[in-house]
């Protein structure tokens, strides 16, 4: 382990084990988010095996959002007060219950009880969706921080990208009931089998944090208050949180950027069937090529802000090409050329992607030494929001309008994020910490 003097009376250690840590939230994560968008890549499939509306596939994934904006406030009170490694075993353990629940659900009058899962799922995702600048706070060094935020979002990214992937190499189109079946229950049995498997890892091996605080930052924390004890009282927190001018902005930026992102990744079936004919697999492999691209930015991002510490100026910008990459995405569809659209769709993917960890470590920066699971929980519940109301009015757009329309509305919502965006201020409040400590 790598030792660092981090306060006067008390020193700071890096222990290899973060990095098994990291992994842990990592593939929880990652069996998330590939349930979370299972279905939709599979609409048509789905519509005509469990003879259902497209609207109902649909709420299979606007249902983490209701269940994201119901729990999170419960959720981030439990974080707080019991710690990183009970959430992260609620919330494997609620992934493994509901894929194994959908196991039982391969039969065509069973939509409700693959709908209960489903939910299950959602509902476990709240010890997810706020939990990854915890774990990097809790675990990473001062110049790690961003880099593991960012790789914690990884989990969220690759499987969301397997999740557009796999069910369309697995479940076939214009199959009988029977094959459809069968195929449906392999894609269960291993979204039931590796979601019960990391949920064992997760209670024998994950760990709530190291015995020695790893940055300043951390240490100053511990040095006021007993963090596992004493916590502060919750509503005052959130009172000082939406009284932070920044801090709502980029709440503000940050929604309209994952309502973007939500009706692309929910409604990306429906959209590339309106422009290529028999193009199920072309939307899962555009699915994966959208998010894979946004993961690997994103990475690279967290990197760039640990050596630049630069937030509000690489936000800004990747958050602004991400306005291009969508505009660029809409004339590619309307050309019909398969070449361009996975161009753009690895451009869009990089910055709409990539935004993702920028947006949750720039809110650990303004709203320090405020606990980090409150604030990013507090970040994302708007989020939510937005993405259902974005998935309803693109669906009725797609529907009763045209696609053009639809991406137009996306263009249009991107340009307020970015005026928006460009009032906030760098108000880096855990660096100014390093800084002083220096």
């Amino acid at each position: 382990m790598v030792i660092a003097v981090c306060e006067k009376e008390e020193k700071c250690r890096l222990y290899h084990r973060r990095w098994f840590m990291l992994l842990i939230f990592v593939l929880f994560s990652l069996m998330n988010s590939f349930q979370w968008v299972q279905y939709t890549i599979l609409a048509n499939v789905i519509v005509n095996y469990y003879n259902v509306e497209i609207v109902a596939v649909d709420w299979t994934s606007m249902i983490f959002m209701v269940a994201y904006i119901v729990f999170i406030i419960p959720a981030a009170h439990f974080l707080d007060k019991k710690g990183l490694r009970w959430s992260i075993i609620l919330g494997t353990l609620g992934n493994a219950a509901g894929g194994c629940i959908k196991i039982a659900s391969v039969r065509p009058d069973l939509f409700w009880v693959t709908f209960i899962g489903q939910t299950i799922v959602a509902m476990s995702s709240v010890f997810m969706l706020n939990v990854s600048p915890c774990v990097a706070a809790a675990w990473f060094g001062e110049n790690e921080v961003s880099t593991a935020c960012s790789l914690g979002m990884f989990g969220n990214e690759i499987g969301m990208a397997l999740g557009f992937f796999i069910p369309t190499m697995i479940v076939q189109n214009n199959l009988s009931i029977e094959e459809t079946s069968s195929e449906l229950s392999v894609l269960f049995y291993i979204t039931g089998g590796v979601s019960t498997a990391i949920f064992i890892l997760a209670v024998f091996f994950f760990q709530d944090r190291p015995p020695t605080p790893p940055s300043p930052q951390q240490a100053k924390l511990k040095a006021n208050k007993d963090i596992s004890n004493s916590r502060e009282d919750f509503l005052p927190i959130l009172r000082r949180l939406f009284l932070n001018r920044n801090f709502v902005y980029l709440v503000l930026a940050y929604s309209l950027s994952q309502g973007v992102f939500s009706a692309l990744s929910t409604l990306l079936n429906q959209i590339i069937l309106s422009f290529f004919k028999d193009g199920e697999e072309l939307a899962g492999r555009l699915g994966f090529v959208f998010v894979i691209s946004g993961m690997i930015a994103g990475v690279l991002f967290g990197i760039l802000l640990d050596k630049t510490h630069k937030f509000r100026e690489i936000s800004f910008a990747v958050f602004s090409l991400s306005l291009l990459g969508t505009a660029g995405f809409t004339v590619s569809l309307e050309m019909k050329s398969e070449i361009s659209v996975y161009i753009t769709a690895t451009l869009l993917g990089s910055f709409l992607g990539g935004y993702m960890p920028i947006a949750y470590d720039f809110c650990a920066e303004l709203t320090y030494p405020e606990p980090e699971g409150i604030t990013s929980g507090m970040l994302a519940m708007p989020t939510q929001i937005f993405a259902i109301l974005f998935i309803i009015i693109c669906e009725q757009m797609i529907a009763h309008m045209s696609t053009t329309w639809m991406n137009a509305f996306l263009c249009m919502s991107l340009v307020i994020g970015t005026l928006i965006h460009i009032q906030i201020r760098a108000d880096l409040k855990r660096h100014a910490v390093t800084n002083s400590n220096k």
